[in-house]
């Protein structure tokens, strides 16, 4: 993927690896976080992500959802990145598989999705870059875990 680095998986260690097939992405426009109302009787809980995000020629490409089946226990959460806007990091907490998802912005805004107060926490910084894309381990009924697709500052 050129300039484009992988960083994780954070979150559990099992399930069928989910990634970018097409072209490498260069920017991101959108995030969808999938989050279970109630999940049976249990905190809510972060079940699969979305997104959307540009190539080098500027052509968009939607991915996911990666996941839990979208039911309408499910509630979608979208996040748009506005023009000069990035993802500076991904945080959250997990066992064995997503529990909460926290995304940043360069524009000091944080959007939290799910239960912060169950599993272990991770965090994915970045530093003079931007995250302009996911991978993920599923199970076809969770995000399992979580990771981030990196390009430096002044490639994207």
């Amino acid at each position: 993927m050129n300039t484009v680095a992988a960083v994780g998986t954070f979150g559990g260690t099992v399930g069928t690896l989910m990634e970018i097939t097409e072209a490498p992405p260069k920017r991101l426009a959108s995030i969808t976080v999938y989050v279970t109302q109630n999940d049976g009787g249990n905190a809510k809980r972060v079940c699969a992500i979305s997104f959307t995000y540009f190539d080098a020629d500027g052509k968009d490409h939607k991915v996911g959802p990666w996941g839990c089946e979208i039911t309408d226990e499910v509630t979608p959460n979208q996040v748009n990145i506005k023009g000069n806007e990035r993802v500076i990091e991904i945080s959250g907490t997990a066992d064995g598989n997503i529990k909460s998802l926290n995304i940043s912005t360069n524009y000091g805004i944080t959007y939290p999705f799910g239960d912060k107060n169950v599993g272990k926490e991770f965090k994915i910084p970045v530093h003079n870059s931007a995250i302009v894309g996911f991978f993920a381990l599923t199970s076809g009924i969770g995000l399992n875990a979580v990771g981030a697709y990196v390009i430096p500052e002044n490639k994207h």
